[in-house]
């Protein structure tokens, strides 16, 4: 059976493109592999006060804070 979730333990720091095309600090738990291939990252982050999103985005959408 093919993997389809990878967990990081513990989750990664990254910044994540929002629907507005800001860049958010938040963190990264794992990756989920799409049905029609590829995967997508599974972020969490805040884009204004009293929000909280948790997310699968393209890997595009998502980057690793100090790389």
């Amino acid at each position: 059976m093919p993997e389809v979730f990878r967990r990081l333990d513990p989750p990664r720091s990254v910044l994540v493109r929002h629907d507005d095309g800001r860049w958010y600090t938040g963190s990264c738990s794992g990756w989920t592999r799409q049905p029609e291939g590829g995967w997508r990252a599974i972020v969490e982050y805040t884009a204004a006060v009293g929000s909280k999103y948790v997310r699968a985005v393209d890997p595009e959408h998502v980057e690793l804070v100090g790389e």
